[in-house]
């Protein structure tokens, strides 16, 4: 399998390729990352600027498995998809009380 689940350890060199993101976490500020997740789908990672309290992002990566059994129990990534256009009228509706997404993809880094 060439996807590759994203680690505490990898995971800010990827948000730093995402163009959608450049504002958010800006290159000179230093980051902790920490994985919150513990459920049995997706992996859950929490972005946190030292210097801004305001740079920090929440990441979940659907992993095209059940993250409980492993690969012999595949899913379909693009559930990420319909998740995040559910939220888009609670966010309209609810400004401030929903989270926001700023980007979505199916596409996996494979390395």
């Amino acid at each position: 399998m060439s996807y590759r689940p994203l680690t505490p350890e990898t995971l800010l060199d990827y948000l730093k390729t995402r163009e959608a993101l450049k504002d958010r976490l800006p290159p000179d500020e230093t980051y902790r990352v920490r994985e919150v997740g513990d459920g049995n789908l997706n992996l859950v990672f929490v972005v946190e600027s030292e210097q801004n309290p305001e740079h920090t992002v929440v990441v979940k990566q659907a992993l095209p498995y059940l993250r409980v059994v492993g690969e012999s129990w595949p899913l379909t990534r693009d559930r990420v998809i319909y998740e995040t256009e559910a939220l888009k009228p609670i966010t309209a509706t609810l400004p401030g009380w929903s989270p926001r997404s700023t980007t979505t993809t199916t596409r996996c880094r494979s390395s």
